[in-house]
């Protein structure tokens, strides 16, 4: 099995980029003859585990005990941010048939229920909401924020750093200036006692950690 993986990852095929061209589209726009990559949404413990890497607190370590999960009074199962281990990858996470993770099983993590040979990718408005809204990812975006205020100064720099971090690469001039207005408008937004600013912060991290780009392998 081993040759077949690297013959087949080493491929032309396998490493084309997602781009499209107009050429291409025109010739074979369902891309049946791999002209390029076609953008795939990461797995669901593939996502937990990039939004852990991005805020900067994904524990790399191997083997070990599973980490236990636990069913809150609203019936939602989560992994407790008081565990040790909390951010550990999903593969050490407790599998049981009747109490999966909910931010994994929205994003159709496989349930120890039947036996299937390969994942569904679904798209339902949980999944936004899940992103927007749940305990962990503002966790998550909460650490980022800290992140960039320990690695960077000037706000120039830290929207450098977060495009670098979640995206892999530096941000173009529009996203610049884009990410400034935000900033801007939104610490304008925000009513209450809390640090304005660092809470616009903390909101744009959210939006680009769980951009399209971020997502999905190109």
């Amino acid at each position: 099995m081993r040759p077949l993986l690297r013959e087949m990852l080493l491929s032309r095929a396998f490493r084309q980029s997602s781009l499209a061209s107009d050429a291409g589209l025109a010739a074979d726009p369902s891309n049946r003859l791999l002209w390029r990559f076609s953008p795939l949404r990461m797995d669901a413990d593939m996502i937990r585990d990039s939004l852990l890497h991005f805020a900067g607190h994904l524990d790399p370590s191997l083997g070990g005990s599973p980490i236990p999960t636990q069913r809150t009074d609203s019936g939602e199962v989560v992994v407790a941010e008081s565990e040790k281990g909390h951010a550990r990858r999903s593969l050490y996470l407790y599998q049981r048939r009747t109490q999966v993770v909910g931010f994994l099983q929205l994003f159709d993590s496989p349930q120890i229920v039947f036996n299937s040979t390969r994942r569904s990718r679904s798209t339902i408005p949980l999944q936004s909401l899940a992103l927007l809204n749940s305990e962990f990812m503002i966790h998550r975006a909460e650490e980022l924020v800290g992140r960039l205020e320990r690695d960077a100064v000037e706000p120039s720099d830290r929207i450098e750093l977060l495009w670098r971090l979640c995206l892999g690469r530096a941000p173009d001039p529009e996203e610049r200036a884009s990410a400034r207005e935000f900033l801007a408008q939104q610490a304008g937004r925000i009513e209450g006692p809390s640090d304005t600013k660092r809470q616009a912060w903390r909101d744009l991290c959210q939006s680009v950690m769980t951009c399209s780009e971020a997502l999905y392998l190109r």
